[in-house]
């Protein structure tokens, strides 16, 4: 009699089901990608300042780098009053420069377990089984972000605002230019002193006036004023015993809880991970976050891991913070 091997059962369904759900989660991804990727600018304040004014941006990198170009003087020296058979000069000067920010990779795993898609069988569950995937996908990787603005994650992540308008301007290297000996990459800086009830305000009003000294192209005083909770609150203490008190009740950040205030104009909020004692005052037409849109939130294929039934996919994005005029641009530090 001969022996016939038996097949196990349901093996061709199972790879039928994993096969299906691959797909319907890659499709359900491209499907509300960009909703996705634009509420997440939602999740910060910064963020979501930047996008209302246009300074998220798609720029396909140079190899490497992002190069952002950066106009540090005046071309003023050929300038004079004169008179019968003057002679004007003819020098050139250098204007222009480039800065460099490396290309930072960002990415998420998106795991499927063997035993959840085993569990969900039916269309339906598996919709809401895919839909929860993405939708945590979304909501870690705006956390991270949110994070990555403040708190360094190494040389491989985005640079951070506080790398960026530092409390020690005039050392290190930014966009490829060293710091110490070229004045035009250094922020404002200022440490406060005395007490927050008579020296925060016109601490405040200095660093304005000093961010706006600078020319430009662009607006010449900064937009955004972002500190912590307690400065914020310090300030509004004081705003509100003074009878000055401005609200922004028309602003987006209201809805998040994290803002509803101005200073001067500048639209003012306070962010959680912000360092503590800093007050930060920024120009919107100084900085992009600039993302490669050939490679942002795109999904890998579905593979498995080695001796493992578990089914990952990887969510990849390239993007980097950058400033250009960084002199329109302070920090008050040290605030009590």
């Amino acid at each position: 009699m001969k022996n016939n091997v038996p097949t196990p059962l349901g093996t061709g369904q199972m790879l039928f089901k994993q096969e299906y759900i691959d797909n319907l989660a890659t499709t359900t991804w491209y499907k509300v990608r960009n909703q996705l990727l634009a509420d997440i600018w939602r999740i910060t304040p910064f963020f979501d300042l930047l996008n209302t004014k246009g300074k998220i941006k798609e720029k396909v990198p140079n190899g490497r780098y992002w190069e952002i170009p950066f106009t540090y003087a005046k071309a003023d020296q050929n300038q004079q009053w004169f008179g019968r058979g003057a002679e004007f000069s003819t020098a050139e000067k250098e204007l222009w420069t480039r800065l460099q920010y490396h290309v930072k990779n960002f990415g998420d795993s998106l795991v499927r377990y063997f035993d959840d898609d085993v569990k969900n069988n039916s269309e339906a569950k598996i919709i809401d089984y895919i839909t929860e995937l993405v939708q945590n996908h979304k909501n870690t990787m705006g956390e991270a972000l949110g994070k990555a603005l403040w708190i360094s994650g190494g040389p491989q992540a985005i640079t951070t605002l506080p790398e960026i308008i530092t409390t020690a301007p005039d050392t290190g290297v930014i966009g490829g230019i060293d710091r110490s000996v070229n004045p035009y990459v250094r922020n404002q800086v200022t440490t406060f002193t005395g007490n927050i009830a008579d020296e925060l305000i016109p601490t405040m009003r200095t660093m304005m006036n000093k961010c706006s000294m600078i020319k430009g192209s662009g607006r010449r005083t900064p937009d955004i004023v972002i500190t912590t909770q307690a400065i914020y609150e310090a300030y509004e203490d004081e705003m509100l015993a003074m009878g000055r008190y401005e609200m922004n009740n028309k602003s987006r950040r209201v809805d998040l809880g994290l803002g509803d205030q101005y200073y001067k104009g500048a639209e003012m909020f306070w962010d959680p991970d912000c360092p503590d004692g800093n007050m930060y005052f920024l120009n919107s037409d100084t900085i992009e976050f600039v993302y490669d849109p050939k490679l942002w939130g795109e999904m890998t294929e579905w593979k498995y891991r080695y001796n493992s039934l578990d089914r990952y996919a990887q969510i990849v994005s390239r993007c980097e913070l950058c400033f250009n005029n960084f002199q329109k641009n302070g920090v008050v530090t040290n605030i009590g």
